[in-house]
């Protein structure tokens, strides 16, 4: 899919990369308060839309600390798209329930 999106979305992610983000109560986070308000009710579900098919997939999240190999990862992947990206960044860790993860259509 990344590849698709190199070549003929001008390296833009497509709907199918970018997931709507809601609470469980349904919800939708908007992009400028994702980070608090993740953090505050620590679990989200990720919807993902492409196409005809979509997927919804409940995780729980927590902040990762500065000192833990994830961050140091994260960081610095990130790091190598963005040389402006600030030290004081707030990295979060998603925990996927597989089990309460639903799809549409649903697989055979």
């Amino acid at each position: 899919m990344r590849e698709k999106a190199m070549r003929s979305d001008e390296g833009r992610p497509n709907a199918g990369m970018r997931p709507r983000i809601l609470l469980e109560n349904g919800t939708e986070v908007s992009c400028s308060e994702v980070v608090e308000i993740l953090e505050q009710h620590r679990g989200c579900v990720l919807e993902f839309n492409f196409q005809q098919q979509s997927f919804k997939i409940p995780f729980s999240v927590s902040a990762s600390q500065k000192k833990e190999p994830v961050y140091e990862f994260t960081y610095w992947h990130n790091f190598l798209f963005n040389p402006h990206l600030p030290p004081e960044v707030k990295v979060l860790q998603f925990e996927p329930d597989w089990s309460g993860s639903s799809a549409d259509p649903a697989p055979i």
